[in-house]
């Protein structure tokens, strides 16, 4: 894209579809190429939070893996 115009037309649907999401994101431009740059951040808990507890014998020194 070669006109500023279009460029601002995209970036601003982007931002527009992209305010649904959950994850916070950060739009920061187009590159020289014409690729977007931007950032995503992660909302939600690791798999291993989900799957592993605290040992309860050790004080949280071990792991064990939920049933």
């Amino acid at each position: 894209m070669k006109s500023k115009d279009d460029i601002s037309l995209v970036l601003d649907e982007l931002e527009r579809s992209l305010s649904l999401d959950r994850n916070k994101t950060n739009i920061i431009g187009i590159t020289k190429l014409g690729l977007v740059e931007m950032t995503r951040k992660k909302v939600r808990n690791s798999l291993r939070t989900n799957f592993i507890m605290k040992c309860p014998y050790c004080n949280g020194k071990g792991k064990i893996f939920r049933d």
